[in-house]
């Protein structure tokens, strides 16, 4: 009997890419969760507290689809990202809930203004 030695698994750089880019992103979760205390950064909701379940999410204040084609490190990371409850995180997709960056430079590292369409501005 003759035998042949097991192929390697392929592994594309496609499915790299994907790989790393997810690790990426897990990372900058966490560094935003530290950073905003694990609380929504708008109503301040704190999901460990909630009477109500409520889930975080990390919300990336300039939209993946327009940021393609560029590194995962300039397209997702702390400075564009910030952490949002299910109420408000609706909120902005729905275009209801504003958010204004104080300092580009800084982005969501800095100071953040939330306003909702019908309120005035409100600084956290």
């Amino acid at each position: 009997m003759i035998g042949f030695p097991k192929p390697k698994p392929r592994t594309s750089a496609r499915r790299k890419l994907k790989r790393d880019e997810r690790l990426w992103i897990a990372s900058v979760r966490e560094e935003v969760v530290e950073r905003d205390g694990g609380r929504c950064r708008s109503c301040l909701a704190n999901p460990m507290t909630a009477s109500q379940p409520t889930y975080i999410h990390m919300h990336e204040l300039v939209f993946r689809s327009a940021t393609s084609g560029r590194p995962i490190q300039e397209r997702i990371n702390t400075r564009l990202s910030v952490l949002l409850c299910d109420s408000c995180h609706r909120e902005v997709h729905a275009h209801r809930l504003k958010i204004k960056m104080e300092d580009e430079e800084r982005g969501a590292d800095g100071v953040l203004t939330f306003h909702r369409q019908d309120e005035r501005p409100q600084p956290f």
